[in-house]
């Protein structure tokens, strides 16, 4: 926590006005009699394998608030280890605000 970057600027973005995204990574132990259901149920929510080591995945999930409260609700039903998420991050959908450097 000491390491924690002081914010510089805050935009007021509207839903209209960007595209907004969180961010989940979660950690699950992959039981074998249910591995194949688990990996359609990825499929089905578009999240990513982007960890596994013997039986324990890592998964990315990424989408608006309702997406991933689904993913997350689906994932329940398996054995999460750890979980983490983001809140909204957001940029505007023209030029407007935001210069790089």
């Amino acid at each position: 926590l000491q390491k924690l970057v002081h914010v510089i600027k805050v935009w007021d973005i509207k839903p209209e006005d960007g595209v907004e995204r969180e961010h989940a990574l979660v950690k699950i132990k992959v039981d074998e009699a249910k591995r194949a259901e688990l990996l359609q149920i990825i499929t089905a929510v578009q999240a990513r394998i982007i960890d596994s080591a013997k039986s324990i995945w890592t998964l990315e999930i990424t989408g608006d608030t309702t997406m991933v409260d689904n993913a997350l609700n689906l994932f329940k039903n398996y054995n999460i280890l750890e979980s983490i998420r983001t809140g909204k991050i957001a940029l505007e959908r023209d030029a407007g605000k935001f210069v790089a450097g």
